[in-house]
Parts: C-alpha cells; sequence; structure tokens
C-alpha cells in the first residue's frame, strides 16, 4: 500500500515538473524588459514618451505584436498610442509611444497600462505592465490687497486676497 503509495506522488509530482515546464514555456515567448516614462513627472498640457523594451526569448520570429496605451479614464490624450512590430527570434525591439497631459489634469501619480498582444501557434496571448507618471505644476500665488481706507488712530481692516493662478491646487 505504501509503495503505491509513493509511485502515485511520484508520477504527481512528475506531471506537476512538466505542467509547470509547459507553462514557463508558453509564457516566456516574449518577456517585457522595461516601460519607462520620459520625463518621468510632466505639468498639464505637457507630453512624455512611453518606452517599452520588449525581447523575444523563442527560436522563431514573432510578428505583428501590438504595443498599447490604455489611456481610458486618464487625462491623456496620444496620437500614436498603438504601435505594431515584429521581433526576431532572440532578439529585442523598443517602442516609444507619446501621451499629452490634459491641461486641465490634476496633480498625481498616475499608473497607464501598457498592453502587449501577439500571437503564438495560433494562440492570442497578452500582457499587460503599468507605466507610472506624475503630472505636477508649481502653484502661482499672487496677494491683492483691496482698495481699503486706512485712517490715523482707529482701527482698521484691510482686505488681502490671495489667488492661485496656476494649475495646481494649494
Amino acid at each position: 500500500y505504501i509503495s503505491i503509495i509513493k509511485k502515485m506522488n511520484k508520477t504527481i509530482t512528475i506531471i506537476i515538473g512538466i505542467l509547470a515546464l509547459i507553462l514557463i514555456a508558453h509564457f516566456s515567448a516574449l518577456t517585457i524588459k522595461s516601460v519607462e516614462s520620459n520625463p518621468d513627472e510632466i505639468e498639464p498640457g505637457e507630453t512624455a514618451s512611453i518606452s517599452v523594451k520588449l525581447e523575444n526569448n523563442e527560436n522563431i520570429d514573432l510578428e505583428d505584436i501590438s504595443v498599447s496605451l490604455d489611456l481610458n479614464n486618464l487625462p491623456f490624450s496620444s496620437s500614436n498610442s498603438e504601435e505594431l512590430i515584429d521581433i526576431d527570434e532572440d532578439d529585442d525591439e523598443k517602442v516609444e509611444l507619446e501621451i499629452k497631459a490634459d491641461k486641465n489634469a490634476n496633480s498625481g501619480v498616475y499608473k497607464i497600462p501598457v498592453n502587449i498582444k501577439y500571437e503564438k501557434n495560433n494562440q492570442k496571448l497578452e500582457r499587460t505592465s503599468y507605466a507610472s507618471i506624475i503630472v505636477n505644476s508649481k502653484p502661482i500665488l499672487d496677494v491683492i490687497v483691496d482698495n481699503n481706507l486706512i485712517l490715523k488712530n482707529s482701527k482698521n481692516t484691510i482686505e488681502l486676497r490671495i489667488i492661485n493662478k496656476g494649475l495646481s491646487d494649494v
């Protein structure tokens, strides 16, 4: 009875190992080496470049790889938010995509999904990574003294207004 259980455990271990190798081989064809934004901080209305470096670990060429930015519900726009590339076997490629922060974008850190879609052995595969970009602008403060009448030897009130002419909140 114990020898049967040992043989079953050995068989199950071998099957799990084979499945793990198949999964690793299946998903390691295309590797995302890096995702960067340049510059990593922009003001509303300015542009930045999202750079995605991909590596083909296969012994076959990969064609029609789609690299796209998902800008839905984010304060960015792009004229080229998707690019199609081919990567030769055991090679890497870099994709540059431009984004522009909306003029009314709030200051903060934004994570932009970078979607990579490709086909291997007639099977559609997809990966997602993220590029972080900071939208920030310096506030521009102005102080205005309202026309007040100041009388000598009396209690006076002066009204000051502080106005933010910048795009960021204070």
